[in-house]
């Protein structure tokens, strides 16, 4: 069920320690440990689910990410905050090449598919989870796949994005490989990742809602973005902030360890980390752009 990793999973060194012990909040209730690697600096889940097992920890209705549906303040929350980040979205990817020519990797149920499509994308979408991938190709008309592996043999791509995607993967280096192998030549691959850094993860510790284990595999930074696109002859153009990021962050965090609702608290812990990452960039989340 569980599998337990020898090695760092981005620069294979076997010398890592412990740093924190994480509960999953969202299904289980089980504790996981997160330790770093003593040479890369990355920060990983481990023991984890193994890949046929990880499954039944995106089984809650609660993850809303793979459905549609409306049911708390959780919700209302997201799906506001996604109808603004779409737009911003689509600027973004529309910003770096006039060849509308896009793979979503992990796309949940469509929507910035939907969004790109709307505005004459060619796009096509990775979605491994089930329900998730049928929601989409019925938003989108098009075929959604489960995997890099069954994209057919001619598809690159001018833009690949993975939007809050990277840290669910359990390959993480032949991962990387397979997607840049589908990049044009010049193209951008556009990472949205928590920070582990942000001065919220570090208020809230082990109760920072972004840490998500067992779904989270790795816990990023910027240092260790930098070290992974190094590795895999990547160059970072530019990192750019996802603000909103740190107030539904904080609102899950206070759920977590009050079990009740605290928006207000919530909201001044998100403008406060939002305020001491102007001086150090460290914002809850980041999006890397990366070329080729």
């Amino acid at each position: 069920m569980y599998e337990r990793l020898d090695n760092c999973p981005l620069c294979n060194s076997g010398q890592f320690h412990n740093t924190t012990i994480v509960k999953d909040h969202s299904v289980s209730g089980e504790s996981f440990a997160i330790v770093q690697c003593d040479q890369c600096k990355l920060s990983f889940t481990n023991p984890r689910p193994s890949i046929t097992e990880i499954e039944r920890f995106y089984k809650s209705e609660e993850y809303i990410s793979h459905t549609d549906s409306t049911r708390n303040l959780f919700d209302v929350v997201y799906k506001i905050a996604r109808f603004f980040t779409l737009r911003s979205k689509l600027k973004l990817i529309e910003s770096y090449t006039t060849k509308r020519n896009l793979l979503d990797y992990g796309c949940g149920t469509g929507d910035f598919l939907k969004k790109c499509q709307d505005h004459k994308w060619h796009v096509q979408g990775i979605e491994p989870n089930d329900k998730a991938r049928n929601i989409a190709i019925d938003k989108l008309n098009i075929k959604v796949t489960s995997s890099l592996a069954n994209l057919e043999d001619g598809d690159h791509f001018n833009i690949i994005t993975l939007w809050h995607v990277l840290e669910h993967v359990h390959d993480l280096n032949e991962t990387m490989a397979q997607i840049k192998d589908r990049l044009k030549p010049k193209g951008k691959l556009i990472l949205a990742l928590p920070n582990s850094e942000s001065w919220d993860a570090d208020f809230y510790k082990e109760n920072w809602a972004a840490y998500d284990v067992p779904r989270h595999l790795y816990h990023f930074n910027p240092a260790t973005v930098k070290f992974l696109a190094k590795h895999h002859k990547l160059t970072i153009s530019k990192i750019i902030p996802q603000k909103f990021d740190s107030y539904y962050v904080s609102l899950l965090s206070e759920k977590y360890i009050h079990s009740s609702n605290k928006p207000f608290k919530a909201i001044q812990t998100g403008l406060k980390s939002n305020r001491k990452a102007r001086i150090n960039n460290q914002y809850s989340s980041l999006i890397y752009i990366l070329t080729k």
